[in-house]
């Protein structure tokens, strides 16, 4: 079934994906540029005049000479609409076998020095695990984090004039293990959208849960775990397991790819937005091992994203088809999966 991607930002070769988002900024933009291509084709209009939006209170923009808006999160209300707004790169601290790295914030110099010797060993963990090659070099770029409400921690970009790029926005003080963790993740997100080896996925569960799958170790550790089940094991001892489904907004229609209910308490958003992602990791990483590669690659495929009439459409996963059962029945596997392993949480 197509349904409106009312709060889902699908742009030809303009693809967004947000780590951490302010309530206000409660989206993830999960796309493929094999989908927008396709898009771009069923709309006849030109790849370059199609933006859209990213988080409110971002810098510099992209213009949309056709007048086309896409909706966006804003303080008033649900949706609003803006013109894509973009943070600057920085200063340009140097390259990398994979990496031009940037800095943007003279707050947060030594987390960007550290990363800049840490950056290409995430990237040859990550890539692999979803048989990806990085071609070119990735800008990256080091910002500081806002401290208010439940700030942003990581932006990937693809844009039609460039590749793809990484934004990281840090603290001072922050743990290795969480800045690590974020760049896996980021990094994660390329692997899924360029990746030879799967159908890129247009559903926010699917794509936020297989970019953290890759990210792996990096993950598990700035988590506190050493596996995504030993996670899911303990959230379920400690009672803080949620549902798959609370990363969708429950009720709302066309809301399938809306953070709201993963972003609706400012004091609790990172945890519980940490606590779903590691949860969808964890399923899929189940899936993989029930199913094998091919028939997740399928699943992935059946939740399609299209354009018609301006509007984006998506199709959700089509579990029953692909896998014989829906997902909650494949959720409670899972979960009894989960409860008979011999984890000390």
């Amino acid at each position: 079934m197509l349904t409106r991607a009312s709060l889902h930002v699908l742009l030809p070769l303009v693809v967004v994906t947000l780590t951490g988002c302010a309530s206000a900024e409660g989206l993830t933009h999960a796309a493929v540029k094999k989908h927008a291509r396709s898009a771009s084709a069923e709309t006849g209009a030109p790849i370059s005049s199609l933006s859209g939006t990213v988080a409110p209170g971002e810098h510099s923009s992209l213009t949309n000479p056709d007048g086309l808006t896409w909706p966006q999160p804003g303080s008033s209300g649900w949706p609003s609409t803006a013109p894509l707004t973009l943070p600057p790169l920085g200063r340009k601290l140097g390259e990398t076998t994979y990496f031009s790295i940037y800095l943007n914030s003279q707050r947060v110099t030594d987390t960007a020095e550290h990363l800049f010797r840490r950056a290409d060993a995430v990237a040859d963990y990550v890539a692999p695990r979803l048989a990806w090659e990085i071609e070119e070099k990735v800008p990256l770029s080091i910002q500081a984090r806002r401290s208010e409400g439940c700030p942003v921690r990581g932006i990937t970009l693809a844009l039609p004039d460039g590749p793809e790029r990484i934004f990281i926005y840090a603290t001072e003080d922050g743990p290795e293990e969480e800045l690590l963790g974020l760049l896996a993740h980021e990094i994660g997100h390329m692997a899924v959208r360029l990746s030879e080896r799967i159908n890129a996925p247009a559903d926010l569960g699917l794509d936020e849960g297989l970019a953290t799958w890759a990210a792996g170790i990096y993950w598990t550790r700035f988590q506190g775990g050493e596996s995504f089940h030993s996670l899911v094991k303990r959230y379920t001892e400690e009672g803080r397991l949620l549902p798959l489904s609370d990363i969708y907004e429950a009720g709302v229609p066309d809301a399938r790819h809306d953070l709201r209910r993963a972003f609706d308490d400012p004091g609790q958003c990172l945890e519980r937005r940490d606590i779903l992602y590691t949860e969808w990791a964890s399923f899929l990483e189940f899936l993989i091992h029930n199913y094998g590669w091919d028939t997740l690659s399928a699943l992935l495929a059946s939740s399609r994203l299209e354009i018609s009439g301006g509007e984006l459409l998506t199709s959700e996963p089509n579990y029953k088809g692909v896998l014989g059962r829906e997902l909650e029945q494949l959720e409670a596997s899972w979960r009894a999966y989960i409860r008979r392993l011999d984890y000390n949480p």
